[in-house]
């Protein structure tokens, strides 16, 4: 059952925005204009925002929200991602690691904190306005990671206290509910299979050498190291061990990691009979439903 192999996860990273609406300044640009007032919002950044402090927060919040969705699939329609069980502990330690790292940025961001304000008050000149910006103790409340953990929800264990038909009732709902997430999760796994094929499939086919012999839209080893990277988490994302995306993944492994990024370049043969297998592949998948 998905409720014993898989749980809800859910991160929420806030941060401070560092920007503000000036409402006298855009009541001053509408009647410059001659619009009516309430037409536009003037929106102020406090401090620069290519600061380097400020980037490497927002650097580490794009890398763990890419692990998070990498490692996960989808799962209603309330930021809830299905993670399966047997990668529960490896997904808790590495987002502890980044809040770990996302903890240090922030109090390297608020040690700077005041030399960035002095920079602003150059900067923005007469926009600046020192209630504008909290102190540094809330500055720091405004960053934080919280990760909510919830079971998959189970129609048999339903505690309410209501009648037996109505029990019966939201026990189907949840039931029907849950069958088709569970599907969706299979589609979308068996659906980032197709486009990391589509994607080498491109690749190769645009691939070519000119008539001095000179390499014409190349590509990276990467086209392979994206393939290799998807099929070694397949199992964490697996979570229902559909027979289907199993028997996929052993075909794209045997079918087009057979050779290296430097074969697939050099050997016109290999590229073409490469190319072959990508176009089934990429068919097979289209026939399971796979856009």
């Amino acid at each position: 059952m998905i409720t014993t192999k898989a749980i809800l996860v859910n991160p929420s990273i806030s941060s401070w925005s560092g920007q503000r609406q000036d409402r006298k300044v855009s009541e001053e640009i509408e009647d410059a204009k001659g619009a009516k007032h309430g037409s536009g919002v003037y929106r102020k950044h406090l401090i620069d925002p290519n600061a380097p402090a400020l980037k490497k927060i927002r650097d580490i919040d794009s890398q763990m929200r890419a692990y998070h969705y990498g490692i996960t699939l989808p799962w209603g329609d309330d930021g809830a991602r299905l993670l399966a069980s047997v990668a529960y502990m490896e997904y808790m330690a590495k987002m502890g690691a980044y809040r770990n790292l996302r903890e240090t940025a922030v109090r390297d961001f608020i040690a700077q904190y005041p030399a960035h304000k002095e920079i602003a008050k150059q900067r923005l000149n007469g926009l600046y306005n020192e209630e504008d910006y909290p102190t540094p103790e809330a500055l720091e409340e405004k960053f934080s990671v919280r990760i909510k953990v919830n079971p998959v929800p189970d129609g048999n264990d339903l505690r309410v206290d209501i009648g037996a038909d109505e029990k019966a009732k939201i026990r189907a709902q949840i039931e029907e509910e849950t069958n088709r997430a569970v599907s969706d999760a299979v589609l979308h796994v068996l659906g980032r299979m197709k486009k990391c094929v589509d994607d080498m499939l491109g690749r190769l086919s645009a691939y070519a050498v000119n008539d001095k012999g000179k390499p014409e839209h190349t590509f990276r080893d990467s086209v392979v190291g994206n393939m290799r990277e998807l099929l070694d988490i397949i199992p964490k994302l697996n979570v229902t061990g559909d027979q289907r995306i199993t028997d996929m993944a052993k075909r794209i492994e045997d079918s087009l990691l057979a050779s290296s990024p430097a074969e697939l370049r050099d050997n016109y043969f290999v590229r073409t009979e490469t190319i072959g297998k990508a176009e089934e592949l990429s068919k097979a998948l289209e026939a399971m439903g796979v856009e």
